[in-house]
């Protein structure tokens, strides 16, 4: 199982990600909103008489709520898992090297996680390696 450690810096760069994809979103809003009040001016003037159906700070947050309603909820995006991972992601998974990844195969050590090979790439299934970690589960006394 992975570190929490892990778990905490994998959770800091999606916030890190989803903020900077929120930015843009920002971005585009602030960017349709400019551009539909440029169209406005350019098709009725500076000087036009108010329309009462025709409110551009109105309809600019219509759009955006629009286009924020599109945008998928985080837990609804569905997340591809993996059902074999190569050796460095096994190993970060595991939190030991690439190396003892392979002095483990190497010896065919019980210590290691069970593997499959694709020719010359070594595989690991990630519902082996969650099992192996489990199976070294250490109890608590008490």
């Amino acid at each position: 199982m992975p570190t929490p450690c892990r778990n905490i810096e994998r959770a800091r760069e999606e916030l890190t990600q989803l903020h900077g994809e929120l930015l843009q979103l920002e971005k585009r809003v602030n960017l349709v909103q400019e551009s539909l009040g440029k169209g406005i001016t350019e098709m009725f003037g500076t000087d036009r008489q108010p329309f009462p159906a025709l409110q551009e700070a109105a309809l600019a947050a219509r759009i955006a709520e629009w286009v924020v309603s599109r945008l998928p909820i985080p837990s609804q995006i569905p997340t591809a898992r993996k059902q074999y991972v190569r050796e460095q992601e096994a190993a970060e998974y595991m939190g030991v090297k690439v190396s003892t990844l392979r002095a483990w195969r190497l010896v065919r050590s019980k210590n290691g996680p069970p593997f499959t090979r694709v020719g010359r790439m070594v595989m690991y299934s990630v519902t082996e390696l969650e099992g192996h970690m489990r199976a070294g589960l250490v109890l608590r006394r008490g």
